[in-house]
């Protein structure tokens, strides 16, 4: 039984980076179908996206902040979609994710 109840815990955990960071993904253009990501891409890809420097650039700008005091959560998928076609086109092309082969063991 302990098997079977890791194997529901490591798929709760997968299912949770996928409804964490595929909306992130999703509205930078990434999820277009063309490429297969694995749960565990989608956070790396996610990673990337953040740490672009336009993107970061645009995170500091007040209409993409939840604030609460001073600590604040960013609202990604309004500030990727405003970057219009042309710039989330750019950002793919500065990110250039390649899905990671050692990730892929299972499916």
């Amino acid at each position: 039984m302990t098997k079977l109840m890791d194997q529901i815990a490591d798929a709760e955990r997968r299912q949770g980076f996928v409804d964490r960071w595929s909306p992130m993904c999703e509205a930078a253009g990434f999820l277009d179908g063309s490429v297969e990501f694995t749960p565990e891409d989608l956070v790396l890809l996610a990673g990337a996206i953040m740490h672009d420097k336009e993107v970061a650039r645009l995170r500091m700008l007040p209409e993409y902040q939840i604030r609460d005091g001073i600590v604040f959560e960013t609202k990604w998928e309004e500030l990727l979609e405003s970057l219009g076609d042309d710039g989330r086109a750019a950002l793919r092309s500065r990110i250039n994710f390649q899905p990671v082969p050692i990730m892929r063991k299972r499916q």
